[in-house]
C-alpha cells in the first residue's frame, strides 16, 4: 500500500483493537482480490460487503483472514447473474477457500 494509505489503514486498525467495527465493501484495503495475498497494511474487517459475487481473494487465505463475515446483497440482478454474464465455470477451477496456508 502507498504510505498515504498505510497512515490511514494503521488509524482504522488502532480503532479496531479498541471495538470500533470495521466495514469493507467490495474487499478489505490491502487484500488482493485475485489472490488473497494480503499487504502488511491490510485492514480486517468484521464483515464485508461483496456485490454480485464475493471477490476470489477473500474466499481464500490469506485474504479470507481479513474479511470477516461476508455478505452478498442482492441488488436487482437475477441470481444467475455472473453464469449469464461469464457461462459456467469449470469445476476443476472452482476453489473451496477451506484450504489455509501453513507458517
Amino acid at each position: 500500500l502507498p504510505p498515504q494509505l498505510t497512515a490511514i489503514t494503521e488509524k482504522i486498525e488502532e480503532g479496531h483493537v479498541r471495538g470500533a467495527r470495521v466495514l469493507s465493501i467490495d474487499i478489505p484495503t490491502g487484500v488482493d482480490c485475485d489472490t488473497g495475498e494480503v499487504d502488511p497494511g491490510a485492514v480486517s474487517a468484521d464483515m464485508t460487503i461483496s456485490f454480485v459475487l464475493p471477490k476470489k481473494g477473500i474466499t481464500i487465505f490469506p485474504g479470507k483472514s481479513k474479511a470477516g463475515q461476508v455478505r452478498v446483497p442482492t441488488i436487482g440482478l437475477p441470481i444467475n447473474f455472473a453464469d449469464i454474464v461469464l457461462g459456467p465455470i469449470p469445476e476443476e477451477v472452482i476453489e473451496d477457500g477451506s484450504e489455509q496456508e501453513s507458517t
